[in-house]
């Protein structure tokens, strides 16, 4: 076995190192190719210079560096889903508020509050059992005026009703006709009859004829189709 302080640029070739031989270089200012075939190193009894504990050092900060920039990594991506969150939110919102501005109106044929697919809305359930109507006056083909005003205005209950019962002025004006019989007085059982003629100022009893019809009242509303009518509230 033999050793030697050498350059770089002193190294043996691969074939002319022996088992055994190890060199110290002096000079780390060169740079040379070396072959590593069959190259055996030994690192009994080896001490690492103080350029390796300083790279050791290096690469400990380089690790802290790496971890604190990992965690810096970690709250930014924390950051941008809060903001992505809050993004789309407030732009959720937005869209919500052109389309269904708070006291807009939603028909729907389930009973399930919209809220529950809206998010950050509230809606309430409105007009159960009532038609619906444009609120303001208007004049029908009978030339009778009539105003409805907004949502349960006290004045849109005296509009109609479900079932009616005609009174006697809402009866249309009609006659009863009689034929009265030649005479001067009627039978005991309460009909005329005819006697001889009497004088000339004679006359007959008033007349009342028998009622006729009944008191039942009548619908007032047509076939429905039903749904749920909602408002927004917030």
């Amino acid at each position: 076995m033999s050793s030697d302080k050498v350059t770089f640029n002193e190294l043996p070739e691969a074939g002319e190192v022996k088992p055994g031989d190890f060199f110290i270089i002096e000079d780390l200012q060169q740079t040379k190719k070396i072959n590593f075939n069959n190259l055996i190193f030994g690192l009994d009894n080896v001490k690492f210079a103080d350029t390796i504990t300083g790279q050791s050092t290096d690469i400990l900060a380089l690790s802290a560096n790496v971890a604190s920039l990992s965690a810096q990594l970690d709250s930014n991506n924390l950051d941008l889903n809060a903001l992505l969150n809050t993004t789309v939110q407030t732009t959720t919102a937005a869209y919500l508020n052109q389309i269904y501005p708070i006291g807009s109106i939603m028909y729907t044929i389930t009973n399930v509050n919209p809220q529950v697919s809206l998010v950050n809305t509230a809606w309430e359930q409105i007009s159960q059992g009532l038609f619906i109507a444009g609120v303001g006056s208007a004049v029908d083909k009978n030339n009778i005026g009539f105003t409805v005003g907004e949502g349960n205005a006290a004045s849109n209950f005296s509009a109609g009703e479900y079932n009616h019962t005609l009174t006697l002025n809402e009866l249309a004006s009609h006659t009863h006709l009689f034929t009265p019989i030649n005479g001067t007085d009627r039978g005991s059982a309460g009909q005329y009859t005819e006697y001889a003629p009497g004088p000339i100022n004679s006359y007959l009893s008033p007349v009342i004829s028998t009622s006729a019809g009944g008191i039942s009242n009548h619908n007032n509303i047509p076939p429905v189709f039903g749904v749920y009518v909602w408002q927004r509230i917030v």
